[in-house]
């Protein structure tokens, strides 16, 4: 029986992956001189932590004076960009009704997030997350840990919220994320469509692919 669903963040709860790549090909544009293909953001940003990514831009481990630079730069590009959208910056379709679904059920959630603090901090300011996710049950990318598709945050989520992982739904869009949940022994994989993964579900092995949150039901939980 499934008791708890771990929600990726980025791609599924925010529908902001162009604005991660805008933001990442600006800088890989200033570092390479050249932008980030398609093949290069499924690998390299969909799903990894923001030091993976820049190492991979850099082609080397980077110093933590270039870290703190680099990534300072990138995300205050990325939150520019994203306030930019104005009402299209918001928590995905269903996404509330979902949250109460759970609640009404005494379904636990958390978030397993990739993004650092200062994204996480932008989120709970403009979006409420507050409402529904507590910070201190949350898990983000602070560096204490490998990013996926090691599954070291996925076994952190279920941990914050007390619920074996192999009682869990995780609900993600990126393959990195599925492996990552995968080699967590969850119980349950489902992978989120957008405009921009299509051509990764029909490569994937999950339990469901779905088009919206307002997909999921009291079924899956069993």
């Amino acid at each position: 029986m499934i008791k708890g669903l771990l929600f990726d963040f980025n791609g599924v709860l925010l529908l902001d992956t162009k604005w991660h790549e805008e933001a990442w090909n600006e800088l890989s544009v200033l570092l390479r001189n050249r932008s980030i293909t398609k093949e290069e953001s499924e690998e390299h940003i969909h799903g990894t932590t923001p030091n993976d990514t820049l190492e991979f831009l850099l082609g080397r481990k980077e110093t933590n004076e270039e870290v703190k630079d680099l990534l300072d730069r990138k995300e205050k590009l990325y939150q520019e960009v994203t306030l930019s959208h104005g009402s299209e910056f918001r928590l995905n379709n269903n996404a509330i009704e979902l949250f109460e679904f759970l609640e009404q059920n005494n379904i636990k959630k958390t978030i397993a997030t990739s993004s650092p603090l200062v994204n996480v901090e932008f989120y709970y300011k403009y979006l409420n997350l507050e409402r529904w996710f507590p910070f201190v049950d949350i898990v983000f990318g602070d560096g204490s840990f490998p990013g996926k598709p090691a599954p070291d945050i996925f076994l952190r989520a279920a941990k914050k919220i007390n619920i074996h992982p192999q009682e869990c739904l995780v609900i993600e869009d990126a393959n990195s994320g599925v492996q990552s949940a995968k080699s967590a022994g969850v119980g349950k994989i489902y992978f989120l469509l957008n405009s921009e993964n299509t051509n990764v579900a029909s490569n994937i092995k999950v339990d469901r692919v779905i088009d919206s949150l307002g997909n999921i039901n009291l079924e899956d939980f069993k």
